[in-house]
C-alpha cells in the first residue's frame, strides 16, 4: 500500500472508531497506527466482529472483507487486517450513510 493510502485508512478506522480530533495541519491522522499495530488494530476488529448485521455483511457483494478478516488473523498478517477493515467500513459507510 502507498502511504496515502494507508492515511486515508488509518483516518477511516479511526472516524468509525469515534475519533474526531488529532488530525495535524494537512488533515492526517498522525497517531493512529492500525496498519502497523495489533494493539490498536485488535479493538477495530472485535468492532466488526461484534456488528449486529453481520450476516447482511456476509450475504452482500463485499463478504470476502469479513472473510479475509477471518482469514488474515489467522495466519497473522496485519497488513492484510488492515485492508479488510477498511473494506468492510467503506461497505458499512455505504450501506448506512457513514453513521457509526
Amino acid at each position: 500500500m502507498k502511504e496515502y493510502e494507508i492515511n486515508e485508512g488509518n483516518i477511516l478506522i479511526a472516524e468509525y472508531m469515534g475519533y474526531t480530533e488529532h488530525y495535524d495541519e494537512h488533515g492526517i491522522w498522525q497517531r493512529a497506527r492500525y496498519n502497523s499495530s495489533w494493539d490498536w488494530l485488535m479493538p477495530v476488529i472485535r468492532k466488526i466482529f461484534d456488528f449486529d448485521d453481520i450476516n447482511e455483511y456476509k450475504e452482500s457483494s463485499g463478504w470476502y472483507a469479513y472473510y479475509g478478516l477471518e482469514t488474515s488473523i489467522t495466519i497473522v498478517d496485519i497488513q492484510w487486517s488492515f485492508l479488510n477493515c477498511v473494506n468492510f467500513i467503506k461497505w458499512y459507510n455505504e450501506k448506512h450513510n457513514g453513521s457509526f
